[in-house]
């Protein structure tokens, strides 16, 4: 699979805002680089600011017999069973899970999107969108303070007035997920488990 195993997450309390960062070794690296995914590793990983610089340390978890591999846990993650098939793991571990990635699931806790943000929906806020002037309404530049997003900085400097009103819609969709989310999902578990007990009389706990 083609994926970046590190980005760094640029906090929304940073003067320029939430951002992801991408960490790309292939043009610029050093040994870090070159260090493997292990299941059970002997490294970890530790993001940290550093006079105003983001670094990438790593730490030794526990002593390294001499001539041992140094290897990290990747930590990478797929909505693709395709991908979690083909990203073997060979690190030879007792607690080895077969595959570096982690499936996170096609469709997981997308019950509000489904229903309320659904392709037709996403194209009518482009188009409305497209005709905005200024900025966007202030619930929807709340909206996207809350997630670390501001206008005219960091991912949106330079951005377009229809592609900021459209992140404003985005944030304030989202806001709107946070709260229906919960219920939808335990909605959803009562639903499962009520045809479990139709079917087996009785409910066993995932």
């Amino acid at each position: 699979p083609e994926f970046y195993n590190m980005q760094l997450e640029r906090p929304p309390g940073d003067a320029e805002g939430f951002s992801i960062l991408f960490v790309d070794a292939m043009h610029y690296n050093n040994y870090a680089a070159r260090l493997s995914h292990s299941c059970d590793p002997n490294v970890e990983v530790s993001l940290k600011a550093i006079d105003g610089k983001y670094c990438i340390n790593f730490y030794a978890k526990r002593d390294v017999s001499p001539g041992e591999e140094l290897c990290y846990n990747y930590h990478s993650c797929t909505d693709s069973m395709k991908e979690v098939e083909a990203a073997f793991c060979m690190c030879g571990k007792k607690k080895c899970r077969a595959s570096y990635l982690a499936f996170v699931g096609e469709q997981s806790n997308s019950h509000v999107l489904r229903r309320c943000h659904r392709l037709v929906e996403r194209q009518a806020a482009l188009l409305v969108a497209g005709d905005a002037v200024g900025d966007p309404s202030p619930e929807a530049i709340a909206a996207m303070e809350e997630v670390g997003l501001r206008c005219g900085r960091g991912l949106l400097r330079d951005a377009p007035a229809w592609l900021t009103h459209f992140v404003g819609h985005v944030a304030l969709f989202t806001a709107a997920e946070l709260k229906r989310l919960p219920r939808d999902i335990l909605a959803e578990q009562r639903e499962v488990a009520e045809k479990q007990v139709q079917k087996n009389g009785s409910w066993v706990p995932p």
